[in-house]
């Protein structure tokens, strides 16, 4: 996320957060840090950076960074911001999951909130243009009220699951409660089926897949007045309305071709997400990081009360949890931290 997903895109957007800082005239890329050199070399040699180093600790203390980007392992999460925030940077940008643990997030956003310093995480969909409009046409009655939804995925619920908790959370509000629909068939982070309880009786079934077939990131949402549906990891949208029946006199029916949309904004999201930041700093916007700390640690709490339903008998866990010593289990690649000076 770094850097070497730069080296798998195909169409030219930007996936990494060393490409995002690169285009974004805000910000000057400053420095890399990665444990192996073959990684820093490739690191500078790719984006024009000389500083480069092999711990955090050095970094920050040689390049004063204002704004860090966290790319490590997730298990790592928790040390390499708590080492931002000493050394004085004014935002961090950290990769998703949050943390490992419930109790380090909670941790991380006091520390943050209390030392004045920005945290947003990359939950990348909160960034784009797509899914903001599929907000807008919630909050303008597109589908009338919303009664139930159903999401797919796949990637673990510690990992590309924490994704589409969060992109749920953003169209629907706050998780209740999380049952799993039968327990781990596997050990480290599953794929598994889910019932997500939403205030205002709001109910999501979460459909699995595995990503060695395909990556398939798919929401449907069912409306009084007909049903969206955010189709190909979000690409493109689909808006159903309800018709008379040519069969069934007495019923109503989806049109049986739905209206494409798309949003006209073609910026990719992790640029939104700089420029935002960037915003909030130097004062021209105002507000919060459109995902939060707080925001970050409700997609593991969700990923970690599946997991515990499903380590319980397919129990339903209420949210938030009390316990607050839960680990969530990620199958995270490990990539070098991009560092950049606002």
């Amino acid at each position: 996320m770094a850097s070497s997903l730069e080296d798998e895109v195909v169409d030219g957007s930007f996936i990494s957060h060393a490409a995002a800082y690169r285009a974004e005239p805000q910000f000057d890329l400053v420095g890399g840090c990665d444990v192996s050199a073959v990684q820093r070399e490739k690191f500078g040699a790719r984006w024009g950076v000389s500083g480069l180093y092999d711990s955090p600790e050095e970094l920050l203390r040689a390049e004063r960074p204002d704004v860090v980007s966290v790319c490590s392992p997730t298990a790592l999460h928790l040390e390499h911001c708590r080492s931002a925030l000493d050394a004085g940077c004014a935002a961090i940008f950290c990769e998703k999951p949050l943390c490992s643990r419930l109790d380090e997030a909670d941790a991380l956003i006091a520390a943050c909130r209390a030392r004045g310093v920005l945290l947003a995480v990359n939950h990348t969909r909160r960034w784009m243009p797509n899914v903001r409009l599929v907000r807008e046409l919630l909050d303008a009655g597109s589908i009338g009220t919303v009664q139930s939804a159903v999401a797919h995925y796949g990637g673990g619920i510690g990992n590309v699951g924490t994704h589409v908790f969060d992109l749920l959370r953003s169209l629907l509000g706050e998780v209740t409660a999380a049952t799993a629909l039968h327990a781990a068939a596997e050990a480290g982070d599953p794929d598994l089926p889910a019932y997500l309880e939403f205030g205002g009786g709001i109910g999501c079934h979460l459909v699995p897949n595995e990503t060695r077939h395909y990556l398939h990131i798919e929401v449907e949402l069912i409306g009084t007045e007909g049903r969206l549906r955010l189709c190909r990891n979000g690409e493109f949208i689909e808006r159903s309305r309800p018709v008379k029946s040519a069969r069934y006199p007495y019923a109503k029916e989806l049109v049986a071709t739905p209206e494409v949309l798309r949003s006209d904004d073609r910026t990719p999201p992790l640029r939104l997400a700089l420029r935002e930041i960037a915003g909030l700093l130097d004062g021209t916007a105002f507000g919060e990081p459109s995902c939060r700390g707080e925001d970050g640690l409700a997609a593991v709490e969700i990923a970690c009360s599946i997991g515990l339903s499903a380590g319980e008998g397919c129990r339903r866990v209420s949210l938030p949890l009390e316990n607050r010593n839960v680990t969530l289990l990620s199958r995270q690649r490990g990539t070098a931290p991009a560092v950049s000076t606002h």
